[in-house]
């Protein structure tokens, strides 16, 4: 899907090696400014881009009457969520080149055959960065988790923390903060974009290398995100790191609510539950929340501060530090990732909120409401994962009744225990 210029130069690279059993998907005519960068030379003008492409690639083998190659100058959209979309189920493989933020978003959310394993090129940064983001097996991780991974990668890496802030700059000057999703992919169709052919030709080829064993069926089941770094100057350099599949759990509180955590994060709040136990633990969650799909993505988690407290029956989150640490994760990713919720654990079991977990929901929705984010508090226990989120328009909770009482006023109360007692009668709360 896209047969622009980086699209086009790959289909290309695969049509010269003899990968020509595709289906082309392009709803554009070639421009003349599209001549700069795209693989059609001037006489395509005026005509379809995808159809272009794929005669192209048919005159490479002029010995044989007919290839298995389609195109289609139509929107992709037809075939993810539109009339076209019982065509997918002739596909084995589903890979968008169309820079386009509407088809990610019908991709994530559309529901494909089960067998057909879907793929995102884009050029990033004014060209300084080519990226490939490959699925896992049964769509996990699927393309917003490896979004997610991609942003969470620029709190180490360097190159990829000064994109993002490049991108925030830009989009608060010209648009205005707050947005929550980000651009990542370049259109050739803009008049506009300067980008020269060779770093367009350049990614194609590092993309078309990293795809090709995926193509054949030598590839690896797990998710995979890929990336080649081009500086102005000539350097390059690439990187590739294969990816588990994301945890995805129902809040407890509110089917409509899901969370997403990356792979690790699960076994990290098991392990820390394991050696705080039989004393409670907990930290914040780091990641993203989309609004629209309901979905908070954690990448990462922060455990205790040094200043936290534990028991049995309870877990008092310290602050040491913290607002630094979130400070610098928003910093680094451009505002893109930030703090998303609260943990703690439950060694004894129980998914369900007490006492004084509801009284720090009321504090934090005291602080969160007003600017209209939901309260996450994730309680984990032995057995599991119990997310509870409340919107600000949710009704706010009851905390528990205390009642007052004595040991004598219990025991009379609630038992039919005889005998007489020793000792000073000191309250407790029931």
């Amino acid at each position: 899907m896209g047969a622009g210029a980086l699209g086009s130069k790959m289909v290309m690279h695969l049509g010269r090696s003899g990968n020509v059993n595709f289906m082309l998907v392009d709803y554009a005519n070639l421009s003349p400014h599209n001549l700069v960068r795209h693989v059609l030379s001037g006489e395509r003008v005026g005509t379809s881009k995808a159809e272009g492409v794929r005669e192209t690639i048919v005159k490479l083998y002029p010995a044989v009457e007919e290839l298995p190659s389609l195109a289609h100058q139509d929107t992709a959209l037809s075939f993810i969520a539109g009339e076209k979309k019982e065509g997918l189920a002739d596909h084995r493989h589903l890979v968008d080149a169309t820079a386009s933020q509407i088809v990610f978003n019908s991709l994530c959310s559309a529901d494909l055959p089960t067998d057909l394993r879907v793929y995102r090129t884009e050029i990033a940064d004014d060209g300084r960065i080519g990226l490939l983001s490959i699925e896992g097996a049964s769509r996990n991780p699927r393309l917003d988790e490896l979004q997610v991974l991609l942003f969470d990668t620029a709190i180490e890496d360097k190159r990829v923390s000064n994109w993002l802030t490049r991108v925030q700059t830009r989009r608060t000057k010209e648009i205005g903060s707050g947005l929550e999703e980000i651009q990542i992919g370049l259109s050739c169709s803009s008049a506009t974009m300067r980008l020269a052919d060779e770093v367009v030709s350049l990614h194609a080829a590092a993309v078309t290398r990293r795809l090709r064993p995926h193509l054949t069926g030598q590839g690896e089941q797990d998710g995979l995100l890929a990336a080649t770094y081009f500086d102005h100057d000539g350097t390059l350099q690439s990187s590739a790191k294969l990816l588990k599949p994301f945890r995805r759990v129902e809040t407890h509180n509110d089917v409509r609510w899901k969370l997403h955590f990356a792979a690790g994060v699960p076994d990290a709040m098991l392990h820390l539950l394991r050696r705080a136990s039989p004393s409670e633990a907990g930290g914040l969650l780091i990641g993203q929340i989309n609004f629209k799909r309901k979905i908070v993505y954690v990448t990462r988690l922060l455990g205790p501060p040094t200043d936290s407290r534990g028991s049995a029956y309870a877990f008092y989150r310290g602050v040491k530090d913290l607002p630094e640490t979130i400070r610098e994760v928003e910093r680094r990713t451009g505002g893109l990732l930030g703090y998303v919720g609260e943990w703690h654990t439950h060694p004894m079991g129980g998914a369900e909120l007490s006492g004084t977990d509801v009284e720090a929901v009321e504090n934090i929705r005291n602080i969160l409401d007003p600017v209209s984010l939901p309260t996450l508090v994730t309680i984990v226990t032995p057995d599991g994962i119990h997310p509870h989120i409340f919107e600000a328009t949710d009704p706010h909770l009851d905390p528990p009744q205390i009642e007052r009482t004595t040991i004598r006023r219990f025991f009379a109360d609630y038992s039919s225990m005889e005998g007489e007692w020793i000792g000073d009668e000191e309250p407790f709360f029931l």
